[in-house]
């Protein structure tokens, strides 16, 4: 029974992480925890994104709501691309370059960053993903996204929207102004409320 039910588990959490076009390099330690036996439908969570930029680096918080009559939960890393700017910027002043149409940057699982994610009370701490419950109509869980954006002498290439993809549907979502992407794009875990950070107790 206990080896049947870890391999449905099992066999949810692929299906979760697994979408067509989008690749993902993960560094996420191994949970304890099952994935949940309900999982949260795009149809029935309102995504939204929250600026949380600071020095030289571009930042979002990605808010999930449960905007259903249901209760639901969230789990993982969310799978996070982002479209290149194929158009000039004339704002930049020569600081962003053009890319080719249909170029897109995948982004980094990480456990924590500088913008957010699950850190340790106590040092060296094994860190756990959570299982986030979603109440009816009110609940949330959020993650972070963040790149950098200097780029030293060169030019970068810049983003104007966030595609997202949980489960089998995906969605589009537009920043409030457009950044440089200089280096590389990393998304931390799902966490409960609407920080995107959790302190996981030793």
């Amino acid at each position: 029974m206990g080896r049947t039910c870890a391999t449905v588990a099992t066999g949810l959490l692929l299906l979760l992480l697994s979408a067509p076009t989008f690749s993902r390099s993960s560094v996420a330690s191994a949970s304890p925890h099952s994935p949940p036996e309900r999982l949260c439908m795009m149809s029935s969570l309102k995504i939204t994104l929250r600026a949380n930029d600071g020095l030289s680096h571009g930042g979002e918080i990605l808010i999930f709501q449960n905007r259903s009559s249901v209760a639901c939960q969230n789990f993982g890393f969310a799978l996070v691309r982002v479209p290149l700017g194929s158009g000039p910027l004339s704002n930049q002043n020569g600081a962003a370059k053009r890319s080719a149409p249909g170029s897109s940057v995948n982004a980094i699982d990480q456990m924590n960053s500088y913008a957010g994610g699950i850190s340790g009370s106590v040092p060296n701490q094994r860190l756990t993903l959570p299982v986030v419950s979603l109440l009816a109509y009110s609940g949330s869980a959020s993650a972070t996204i963040v790149w950098n954006e200097e780029g030293a002498s060169k030019a970068c290439p810049w983003i104007r929207s966030i595609d997202l993809r949980w489960k089998v549907s995906g969605v589009r979502l537009q920043l409030s102004y457009p950044h440089l992407l200089c280096r590389g794009i990393d998304v931390t875990p799902i966490v409960p409320g609407s920080s995107g950070q959790l302190v996981e107790s030793g």
